[in-house]
């Protein structure tokens, strides 16, 4: 393996879109794989495209952040044009697909603001969480110490933490749901969400039901 000095990279960055990979490779007496692996790490490219590449950007993901910062800051109306906007100009399917999953429920929490109905933070969150977006449906279970108060946001925070892996966080969310209701152990003995904890030996004895 070559050992690159300070002024080998230097001849990189000057000279490296002016000579072919062979050319390089020629000079530094190196393969061409290793010259390559260089130019990576330097983020440069040869004259005839070896090396680094920018990575793929779809052109409609600017409006899809737009749209989720606008969704998240209940300003449903922008959100809605922003995510149609990717619906129909997205070159990436699976975010054409996610900003339509998007799309609709900024639609749906729309309809109920201009019909001067409040929208629920629960159905809000299991929303959250089904789409993937587990910050912001943790986020909704803790405002104003809701998963304190209502077993519902206990239980989904637990729900949450086990999807993010942290297997403490949720078996003490968890612990709580049980705690206001008692049903909750039975749900997540069959709950999917919890498959990760399945193995763990005091998820186990958390959600034991006698028979």
């Amino acid at each position: 393996m070559k050992n690159w000095r300070k002024e080998d990279n230097t001849y990189l960055r000057r000279y490296a879109a002016k000579r072919t990979i062979d050319e390089m490779a020629d000079r530094f007496r190196t393969s061409a794989d290793e010259v390559v692996a260089q130019l990576e790490e330097l983020k440069l490219q040869s004259k005839d495209g070896h090396g680094y590449r920018e990575p793929y950007v779809d052109p409609t993901m600017g409006d899809f952040e737009a749209g989720l910062e606008a969704y998240h800051g209940r300003k449903y109306a922008a959100a809605v044009k922003s995510f149609e906007k990717v619906v129909v100009g997205a070159e990436q399917f699976d975010l054409s697909q996610r900003a339509r999953t998007y799309l609709a429920a900024a639609k749906t929490a729309q309809g109920k603001d201009e019909g001067g109905v409040d929208s629920d933070p629960f159905t809000e969150a299991v929303y959250a969480k089904n789409l993937g977006d587990l910050d912001t449906a943790l986020e909704m279970c803790s405002a104003g110490g809701r998963k304190g108060k209502d077993e519902r946001f206990a239980y989904l925070a637990a729900c949450v933490h086990a999807l993010n892996g942290n297997s403490t966080e949720a078996m003490q969310e968890l612990r709580v749901a049980i705690d206001m209701n008692a049903e909750n152990r039975v749900h997540a003995y069959f709950d999917s969400d919890f498959e990760e904890l399945r193995g763990d030996e005091a998820f186990g004895e958390l959600i034991h039901v006698e028979a």
